[in-house]
């Protein structure tokens, strides 16, 4: 599908010249990371309870080192956000913590969105943009499953894992269907069927970031027999969930384009089976 929106000539002059003033240079890639935390819910709306969506954040850390990897491989990274809780305590030349540095402003959030090799997010109000300029995202630290949109070609995804409080397993994706937790919206869903949520590890993320920029800059790919396997195991258990959403409502679910990362499948096999 085709953008509808562009930017101006004057709009582009102005979002280019602010990239070249961060040191993209011709030919240089740029990603944005937006990564979510409660920081930007309590300013806004600091009479509202919303910790029902904590299961959602995760931690600012654990992405460093997909940071580090893409720039020292030369590609310019910004980590975005409108509000947040924290900066990047990261010093390298092609990383921008452009959402603490005083550079933010929404026009440069609308290009920056716009124009990025790819976003990397798990699922924020930011990645509407990127979604509207038809940019590649890389979602990680997905949560809840269900919720995952599989039409969404040249994109990418891996998810939050789903344990067991008191024994540690980890659930299939059969059981998680079977217990309607590929659809649990709050917190307290999770608690009271005694579920907790693990965040993507910082391999997991760079794992996941390096994938997708091999697939975009890579002109072949090769898809062994496994990772086939698994994923066609995997979007077989997505389809045929039966659960319902909370408003009462089926979630169809089309042709998958979105991928998810092989080596995450198989390294928790538990998403195929």
């Amino acid at each position: 599908m085709p953008v509808s929106l562009t930017f101006s000539a004057s709009e582009r002059i102005i979002g280019w010249n602010y990239l070249e003033s961060r040191g993209l240079k011709p030919n240089q890639n740029f990603v944005v990371f937006t990564i979510r935390d409660s920081s930007y819910l309590r300013q806004q709306y600091p009479s509202s309870d919303f910790s029902y969506h904590d299961y959602r954040d995760s931690s600012l850390e654990s992405y460093y080192r997909a940071m580090l990897e893409l720039a020292d491989s030369g590609v310019l990274v910004f980590r975005v956000g409108a509000t947040v809780e924290k900066g990047v305590a990261l010093n390298h030349p092609n990383i921008i913590d452009y959402a603490t540095n005083g550079d933010r402003t929404e026009f440069l959030d609308l290009f920056l969105g716009a124009h990025c090799m790819f976003c990397v997010s798990q699922g924020t109000g930011y990645d509407g943009i990127p979604k509207i300029f038809r940019r590649p995202i890389v979602f990680v630290n997905v949560a809840p499953v269900g919720y995952l949109h599989p039409e969404l070609g040249n994109s990418y995804a891996i998810f939050k894992n789903y344990r067991y409080s008191s024994s540690g397993k980890y659930l299939t994706h059969s059981e998680i269907s079977q217990l309607g937790a590929a659809y649990y919206l709050i917190s307290e869903q999770y608690e009271r069927a005694g579920i907790e949520l693990v965040e993507n590890t910082e391999e997991d993320i760079a794992a996941s970031c390096a994938y997708a920029f091999a697939q975009l800059t890579q002109a072949s790919h090769k898809t062994n027999e496994l990772d086939a396997t698994l994923k066609k195991s995997f979007w077989s258990l997505f389809n045929s969930r039966e659960e319902q959403t909370s408003d009462g409502l089926n979630r169809p679910h089309g042709r998958p384009s979105i991928d998810i990362n092989p080596s995450f499948l198989a390294k928790y096999k538990h998403w195929a089976a």
